[in-house]
């Protein structure tokens, strides 16, 4: 970028980075920029003026970084100003990040390291660019290559598998001169979405996850001025006292904490709406068999009506609202956020974002998405050990164990509460039959209208029981409860009783960078957290096909 072209390409960024807060003015939006000579400079410059908050993602520690500019790459530009430049903006930063760490100041890739932790966290890549293929590693053009066909696993915190595609990126290219040469369109905006969105893969997927993300934010905003001890209380779950977390751990805090407090009240309306529907139901089933039964009037028969109409009106509410759908979302993101802040705290360098939902790659991107937004920052010096066994191992374990204590108990009485309306409908059926054998009452007598209506009734109640149970899921949430519960407490014992905490079992990783290994601790936790994430993954995809429905057997 020649430096006469700077004001008019700083212009132009921040014009559209203002569109964009206009486009999600409930979304804050969080810049990030590697502050190399050029494009990373302007970008960064504009989106301080507009005052986003702004991380810097650094190829190497600042002092070895500031040597890039006393070889400016235009004349124009004085190694004095430049290093100046780059110290002021980096006073702005509320972060800094140095990926790569450990690496040659010298090697020509560390600059791909910078450019895939941008890719791997950003909704919107911006890339000031001529549009040239990528001549090398590292610059403007093979980041948007990154961005377009994924990041290879060598710059990725953990490995992308075979058949796993990269999460949807959507680049904004502003085509820029770049040395004096002349390109056609410059100074004009190119937007490249993802293929797979003009394409239309996914029926259920947004058509931007940037979309979803404001509808969550814009709903969060209104929940938190209505409910914000609700979000205290969530945060309170967690036992983490802020002011000794980092910046980024308490954004994934702050995250969490509206995700889980939103959760919670979406279930709790579905949890009614579904209640209601069957009491409904219920109704509808008892006014019918009295009507056709004992007392066949005209108003019992309007009522069956009016009844029918509340219910099928409570559940296209409860459709068009997405209650339910909102309260499953809203679950996987607060449990994911969960899994990335211990990751953080135990000092884990893997992603949660990259083991969740691998089979809803685009329906789901906006969740992976806003957790690796979220967790943009610099990474604690000494792991948590002590806090990530009490605050998170052991009181899973207990969350675990209690939760199936509660459901198999609900699954008890309703399997009681079953049971009798068989065993009450048969002995309806027989007492009828009886009853009209022995001539103890007349054929036509309002006893033995009674009885048969009561012998259909009762195994109905029944069935309706047996569907409610299902509809809720709760024998699957008592299997995984117990399976996770058992898993938790087995990790609690591994660390508590065989000192795995101070134990290094890093036999497989041998090979690998002393930076890259993890101790046993960390092992144990980032296996946890992968069955954590699986398990939440399977309970999302099974309440996402059970929502609240009009009742069947």
């Amino acid at each position: 970028m020649a430096p006469e072209d700077e004001a008019q390409l700083h212009a132009l960024v921040k014009n559209r980075l203002e569109s964009l807060k206009n486009e999600y003015p409930s979304t804050p939006l969080l810049a990030l920029s590697g502050l190399a000579e050029g494009a990373d400079m302007v970008f960064a410059e504009a989106a301080l003026e507009l005052g986003m908050e702004l991380v810097a993602v650094l190829p190497a520690p600042r002092e070895v970084f500031a040597r890039d500019f006393q070889k400016p790459t235009y004349p124009a530009r004085t190694a004095e100003d430049l290093t100046q430049r780059f110290h002021n903006i980096l006073a702005r930063c509320s972060d800094r990040v140095v990926v790569g760490e450990g690496r040659h100041a010298q090697e020509p890739d560390r600059y791909t390291y910078v450019g895939a932790y941008l890719v791997r966290r950003c909704h919107v890549l911006f890339a000031l660019w001529g549009g040239a293929e990528p001549d090398s590693e590292g610059g403007t053009g093979h980041v948007v290559k990154l961005a377009r066909e994924g990041v290879p696993n060598r710059y990725r915190e953990s490995p992308l598998r075979a058949l796993d595609s990269p999460d949807p990126v959507t680049i904004h290219h502003l085509i820029s001169p770049r040395k004096g040469a002349a390109v056609e369109n410059a100074f004009t905006w190119k937007i490249m979405e993802p293929a797979e969105w003009a394409a239309g893969a996914c029926r259920a997927m947004p058509a931007n996850p940037l979309s979803a993300l404001e509808s969550f934010n814009k709903e969060a905003c209104a929940f938190a001025a209505r409910h914000p001890n609700a979000i205290e209380q969530s945060k309170g779950y967690l036992g983490l006292p802020e002011e000794e977390l980092t910046r980024a751990e308490r954004r994934i805090v702050h995250g969490y904490a509206i995700a889980d407090a939103m959760a919670v009240d979406c279930r709790d309306k579905s949890n009614r709406t579904l209640l209601v529907i069957y009491g409904i139901s219920l109704f509808m089933l008892l006014g019918f068999a009295v009507y056709s039964n004992v007392f066949p009037h005209t108003w019992l028969h309007a009522v069956y009506y009016v009844a029918f109409l509340l219910g099928c009106g409570l559940y296209v509410w409860d459709k068009w609202k997405r209650v339910h759908m909102r309260y499953v979302n809203y679950r996987g993101l607060a449990e994911g956020l969960r899994v990335q802040l211990f990751y953080r705290l135990a000092g884990v360098r893997n992603l949660a974002a990259d083991l969740y939902l691998r089979k809803q790659r685009h329906e789901m991107a906006w969740i992976r998405q806003a957790m690796r937004a979220l967790e943009a920052g610099p990474r604690r010096n000494e792991p948590q050990s002590a806090v990530v066994l009490t605050r998170w191992i052991k009181d899973q374990a207990d969350f675990f164990k209690g939760a199936r204590v509660r459901d198999a108990k609900k699954i008890r009485w309703f399997t009681w509460y079953a049971r009798v309306g068989f065993w009450a409908g048969l002995f309806c059926g027989l007492l009828g039959l009886f009853v009209e054998i022995g001539n103890y009452a007349a054929h036509d007598s309002i006893l033995l209208h009674w009885l048969f209506m009561l012998m259909g009734v009762f195994p109905a109640i029944a069935a309706l029981i047996g569907s409610y149970v299902h509809r809720r899921g709760l024998e699957q949430h008592v299997r995984e409860y117990d399976k996770m519960g058992a898993m938790f407490c087995q990790a609690a014992e591994l660390v508590e009783c065989d000192g795995l905490m101070h134990k290094n079992l890093c036999t497989h990783e041998e090979h690998m960078p002393e930076r890259q290994k993890h101790t046993g601790f960390q092992l144990l936790v980032r296996e946890l957290g992968r069955e954590a994430l699986a398990d939440n993954a399977q309970w999302l995809m099974l309440h996402r096909e059970l929502p609240p429905t009009l009742p069947s057997s």
